[in-house]
């Protein structure tokens, strides 16, 4: 799950998570929380976006959360945590 500053939020398949980032990256948001159940894509995706922050001179806090979306009572602390909000 990728959830950007503006509280929007997409759970999508782990081969797709650095694709999104990359994507919201462009955007220059101020922090960038992703939230991921694999220890090891988490990393992986943390770095690269982390890498495109310093390329191309952006000042996006990349916050990694290691987590399961069906957790529902550590979705809600991450987006209490984080001050996001939801729209529908």
């Amino acid at each position: 799950m990728i959830i950007d500053t503006h509280g929007h939020f997409t759970q999508i398949p782990v081969q797709l998570d650095a694709y999104r980032g990359r994507q919201i990256m462009q955007l220059s948001p101020s922090r960038l929380v992703l939230f991921e159940m694999s220890e090891i894509a988490l990393y992986t995706i943390e770095r690269e976006l982390c890498e495109i922050a310093s390329r191309d001179h952006l000042t996006v806090e990349v916050v990694p959360l290691l987590g399961n979306a069906h957790h529902r009572q550590r979705v809600r602390e991450v987006l209490a945590a984080y001050s996001v909000q939801l729209k529908n």
